[in-house]
């Protein structure tokens, strides 16, 4: 499986990413697959996550997910977000 990186250092660089695109978002709705949930709760950071959407987002949404499967190996850990700004 794909190494991503550090997840928290990757939470900044989004937030960072989608700020640049879209300055001042209104709402975010961040539809995260089940496996990075799993992931990040064995990590022990998903407060951590929540904490730093919500220090850049005023409003936001999120929920867990089902990404691609092949058979019945989940074979993926996306981040999709939906971003209304100005």
């Amino acid at each position: 499986m794909m190494k991503i990186g550090d997840p928290l250092e990757k939470c900044d660089e989004t937030c960072a990413e989608i700020q640049k695109e879209i300055p001042r978002p209104k709402f975010v709705l961040l539809m995260t697959c089940i496996t990075r949930t799993l992931a990040f709760e064995r990590m022990r950071i998903s407060r951590d996550i929540i904490r730093k959407y919500s220090s850049v987002f005023p409003t936001f949404a999120g929920f867990s997910c089902y990404g691609e499967q092949i058979g019945r190996m989940h074979c993926n850990q996306t981040l999709v977000s939906v971003v209304i700004g100005e």
